[in-house]
């Protein structure tokens, strides 16, 4: 076959075969994409990305050909990580079944942890499903946007308008921590069977 091929007369990986293949397939059935490939406006890794989308084979040809421009677009113009996420969501909504069974094991994976460091303080990590994660994300958001406000209202207070960024009194990295502890006390104060 023609990963085959690839592997032996190009000394390729298995994988790199398979995504060269997956590449080519989605160039022969979406025209745009092939003539963005070739004139250099979209990346390998976009359109990599794209490939492997395209061989999923729950996804309605139909859709496929209607959105493939749209994904185009934000392939050319957005980061990778943000087309990307773009390109996963717009899969799931194309491929429920598939959605779905990523979402189960996502949601069976939830965790976080707090652990004590031995040199003082502690350490947060953990993983949270999609849709979870939007919404703690959105929340948290929320609470560090509360929290540079605090800051910047403190910094025209001290200076006036000549306040700048530079000005505040706490780091990014403080107020995302801030932000965090007064979500969890403002949770204290709530019923916590709500």
């Amino acid at each position: 076959n023609t990963k085959t091929f690839l592997k032996q007369r190009a000394q390729l990986s298995g994988p790199e075969a398979h995504r060269r293949v997956q590449t080519a397939r989605m160039r022969d059935r979406l025209a745009e994409w092939a003539a963005a490939a070739r004139n250099g406006s979209v990346g390998v890794a976009q359109s990599e990305a794209m490939a492997r989308v395209v061989a999923n084979p729950r996804i309605d040809p139909n859709v496929l050909q209607r959105d493939a421009g749209m994904l185009l677009d934000d392939a050319i113009s957005l980061p990778f990580d943000e087309f990307e996420r773009n390109l996963r969501c717009w899969e799931a909504l194309a491929d429920p079944v598939g959605d779905d069974a990523g979402s189960e094991r996502a949601h069976a994976r939830r965790d976080i942890n707090l652990t004590p460091r031995h040199d003082g303080g502690w350490n947060l990590s953990g993983f949270l499903p999609e849709i979870a994660g939007v919404e703690f994300a959105e929340i948290f958001a929320w609470y560090c946007e509360a929290e540079w406000r605090l800051d910047w209202a403190e910094a025209r207070e001290r200076l006036g308008d000549a306040a700048t960024q530079a000005d505040l009194v706490r780091t990014e990295a403080q107020r995302r921590a801030d932000a965090l502890m007064a979500l969890a006390r403002a949770s204290v104060s709530r019923d916590p069977n709500i």
